[in-house]
């Protein structure tokens, strides 16, 4: 029973996090857009597309997931002696748990970075 509870409160606290990760990246790359409103403007009169201008943005939110994965590794091998009491059915360092958390991520970020992408691209020359 136990055991069934430490469960449930990690997987609530992991959605937590997805969820703060969503607002964290979406907020970071919608402060970008807002910040490099004229340079993104600037961009469109000199010939770019609207297709670079979401490529650009989308960049910069795979730049941040790749960040929040590298260190979320370093997390994941700090904490492995903590965590492997507490989790049942999967080792310490379980491959496509890992390979899983950073496709998740991955979706993530660019679900998060979608809106302000598609803002920046109906930027007016």
């Amino acid at each position: 029973a136990q055991r069934r509870f430490y469960t449930t409160l990690i997987g609530l606290f992991a959605v937590a996090a997805i969820f703060l990760a969503a607002a964290g990246i979406h907020g970071t790359v919608s402060y970008f857009v807002a910040s490099r409103v004229r340079e993104l403007g600037i961009r469109m009169a000199l010939g770019a597309g609207s297709g670079g201008i979401v490529r650009l943005v989308v960049r910069r939110a795979a730049r941040l997931a790749l960040w929040g994965v590298g260190l979320g590794l370093v997390g994941v091998r700090a904490s492995t002696s903590t965590v492997e009491s507490l989790v049942y059915g999967i080792g310490p360092i379980d491959a496509l748990t890992l390979v899983g958390g950073c496709l998740l991520l991955a979706g993530v970020a660019l679900a998060a970075a979608a809106l302000p992408a598609l803002r920046a691209a109906r930027v007016p020359p």
